[in-house]
Order: C-alpha cells, then structure tokens, then sequence
C-alpha cells in the first residue's frame, strides 16, 4: 500500500511503500537535483514520517532522464547533512552517496572560466 506524504506546506512530495519499506520520489532533475554540492535532498518532515513508518531505503526517479537513485535509508540518515536555502529545512545526501540505475545521469554544467585578458608588465623607473 502506498501512503501520500506532504511537507510542511502540504503539498505531497513523496510516497511510502508500506509493503517494501520504500521512500519514493519522482522528481525532474533539472529543477530539483541540488547542483552546489551536486545533491538530493528530502523536507526534514519527510524524512521524519519515513523514519516513523520503519523506512529501509529511499528511491529517487529522475523523471528526465529515467536514472534511478537509490540509498539504504539508515545510510541517508547517517551521512545527509541538513540544509536550508529558503525552502524550509532540509537534509541533503550528495550523488556519490547514492546507487543509480537506468538512463543518463545528470551532470551540471560546467562553470565558462574565462582567460585573462594579456597585459605588458612595465618596470616603472625609480629615480
């Protein structure tokens, strides 16, 4: 059986698999992958209600490019670090952290670094 679970705003985010013990979520990968550190995270309530209801793992379906990330929910518990940037409170467990199956992976792009532009270095004269 699959429970709806909504963050603090209410609006549903996630569901649980009672069944599998799975904390599921669909999201679009451009939108919601954290690109700074390269991350998912969860609302800390969500995470609450799937400790609650016995969790053992969490799965992540990027909508965009059919990946899905996976992570033992008491390694998520161990190693996400929380987060807040004006979405509420959050934890955050980087990429390399989770498991991924299917698809391509989402890879930020890259920063354009741009060359200094050349200059002649003069000596100035002292007297």
């Amino acid at each position: 059986m699959n429970t709806k679970l909504r963050c603090d705003s209410g609006r549903v985010v996630a569901s649980f698999d009672s069944n599998r013990k799975i904390l599921v979520r669909r999201l679009k990968g451009s939108l919601h992958l954290l690109r700074s550190p390269r991350a998912i995270c969860f609302d800390s309530s969500i995470i609450a209600q799937a400790e609650i209801m016995g969790c053992k793992s969490i799965s992540v379906l990027d909508v965009e490019t059919d990946v899905t990330y996976s992570v033992p929910f008491a390694e998520f518990l161990a190693k996400a670090v929380p987060l807040d940037r004006g979405y509420g409170r959050q934890l955050c467990l980087p990429l390399t952290y989770w498991a991924f199956s299917g698809g391509e992976t989402w890879v930020a792009p890259a920063p354009v670094k741009q060359a200094a532009p050349e200059m002649e270095i003069a000596q100035f004269p002292l007297f």
